[in-house]
């Protein structure tokens, strides 16, 4: 199953800004009128934690159930075991009503991305990857970005406009209000 809406990915090492980015973005488009999905790749090692220690869903998937969710008041929260690839979270996430799709980390998939880098020694990721739209860089600019690639520091906002300008062209329709709230 496609999906049917446009995909970014926000890629980098560990401390690199890419979590509080992501949160930036998601703000930025939610106050647009964008129903945003975000996920995130748990490359740490290991399980990430229950969404809910202790309570019931919480149980459930202890106790070994492939599925276990739980939904109140339009909130769903849902933990899955499986054989999760990209393909496949892409294919659940289409299920729901949302505009784009905001990835962190899966650095290796074939989608347009943004490159968070803390300093010159995370340069050299900008050689193996594919895709780069963006690098946004948190302490120094690396010295080797691809031709055509713009940099910018987090705190410039140039990066947050010309990454919604990005997913405009994709097909992300952003409100244009005049109220503070929605100005980008």
């Amino acid at each position: 199953m496609a999906a049917h809406f446009p995909i970014l990915q926000i890629v980098g090492y560990q401390n690199s800004g890419k979590t509080s980015f992501v949160e930036m973005l998601a703000d930025k488009l939610e106050h647009s009128g964008v129903k945003v999905g975000c996920l995130k790749h748990h490359g740490h090692g290991g399980e990430p934690e229950a969404l809910t220690e202790g309570k019931d869903s919480d149980r459930f998937w202890r106790a070994g159930a492939a599925v276990s969710g739980v939904e109140g008041a339009g909130v769903l929260q849902l933990s899955a075991r499986g054989d999760w690839t990209l393909e496949k979270l892409i294919a659940l996430y289409s299920l729901m009503p949302i505009d784009c799709l905001l990835i962190e980390g899966f650095k290796q998939a074939a989608f347009p991305k943004v490159v968070m880098v803390k300093n010159e020694a995370d340069g050299h990721l900008l050689e193996q990857l594919s895709g780069t739209i963006a690098v946004i860089y948190r302490d120094s600019q690396p010295r080797e970005v691809p031709n055509g690639v713009p940099s910018f520091h987090i705190a410039d906002p140039g990066a947050m406009s010309y990454i919604l300008n990005h997913l405009k062209e994709e097909g992300v329709c952003l409100n244009d209000s005049s109220s503070p709230k929605n100005r980008l």
